[in-house]
């Protein structure tokens, strides 16, 4: 029996996480469905997103990618932020404190519309310079990690 994307869609509305990683692991086989229907590609990295997503239950069918908001996962144990955060373009409001996160990726930048950026309590050692494209940027929590130096790009963000 042959999986529609529709299908996998239902079941990545699932509480079972094998039926979450099932559809997962299918969605290589309609890869054009799903780029029709997230505007992504399908590969790793978008994999990568949609599990840190579902896994923290950040996501849903109702706000794909591209109409996420807010994500607030404080205190989930999280250690690496997807690379691919930046295909949520809509995102405003980020909350990733009391987390393990070592890193933030470079293209944190890509979040043009993110206002407010939580990333305190964490073992963040570097910066990205690109944090400094974030323009709309009004509140930018980095307390309590270890970072050893600031990226000369964020004292040029014009609304923090």
């Amino acid at each position: 029996m042959t999986t529609t994307f529709q299908d996998l869609l239902e079941l990545l509305k699932s509480k079972n996480k094998t039926d979450i990683e099932n559809a997962l692991s299918q969605f290589q086989y309609h890869q054009e469905a799903f780029k029709n229907y997230f505007a992504l590609d399908w590969n790793e990295d978008t994999q990568e997103l949609m599990n840190f997503l579902i896994e923290n239950k950040a996501w849903s069918r109702k706000a794909p990618f591209v109409k996420i908001k807010k994500i607030s996962l404080k205190l989930k144990a999280i250690q690496k932020i997807p690379k691919m955060i930046g295909k949520l373009k809509n995102l405003e409001f980020l909350c990733l404190s009391d987390n393990q996160i070592q890193s933030i990726p470079k293209e944190i930048g890509e979040l043009k519309k993110l206002k407010t950026l939580y990333l305190d309590s964490n073992e963040i050692q570097n910066i990205p310079k690109e944090i400094g494209k974030l323009q709309n940027l009004t509140l930018l929590v980095l307390k309590y990690n270890n970072i050893k130096e600031i990226p000369q790009e964020i004292a040029e963000l014009p609304k923090l």
